[in-house]
């Protein structure tokens, strides 16, 4: 009987099969990336990295799972060694996350930019990331 109605919805056991896995999948990234965010916010950062470390390279395919972990390795960067150096790649994974999504943003004018959660937390670390590469008037212009 599920047989003839996958065969009228013109879909086969694989598809529905396949629904449920990349689900299932997606429910574990989602688990471990709120678990690094817990951890970054008690102060864990190396357990925090190792658990970014561990993550299946096929997650990050998924532009937004790809821009929760840019984000995380910034905020990483920028708790773990503040300095100008760090600062510039913290800056690149904080602009490389937000054009994941928003490919066309202008950073010097977002007035009329609707923005997803994780871009607005994304974006958030550029203040201090600013701050930490020596460009306090950019962090004050951009904030």
């Amino acid at each position: 009987m599920l047989d003839a109605l996958l065969s009228r919805l013109h879909s086969g056991a694989y598809q529905l099969c396949n629904v449920y896995y990349q689900k299932e999948r997606d429910r574990r990234v989602e688990d471990k990336l709120r678990r690094a965010s817990t951890l970054l916010q008690d102060g864990r950062l190396a357990e925090c990295r190792e658990l970014l470390d561990r993550m299946d390279p096929d997650s990050q395919a998924v532009p937004t799972y790809r821009q929760v972990y840019l984000m995380l390795d910034a905020a990483i960067i920028l708790s773990a060694m503040p300095g100008a150096a760090a600062a510039s790649s913290a800056l690149d994974n904080i602009e490389r996350a937000v054009r994941l999504t928003q490919p066309h943003i202008d950073l010097k004018d977002m007035r009329r930019t609707l923005l997803s959660q994780n871009e607005a937390r994304a974006l958030a670390l550029m203040v201090p990331a600013l701050l930490y590469a020596g460009r306090p008037l950019d962090a004050i212009m951009f904030g």
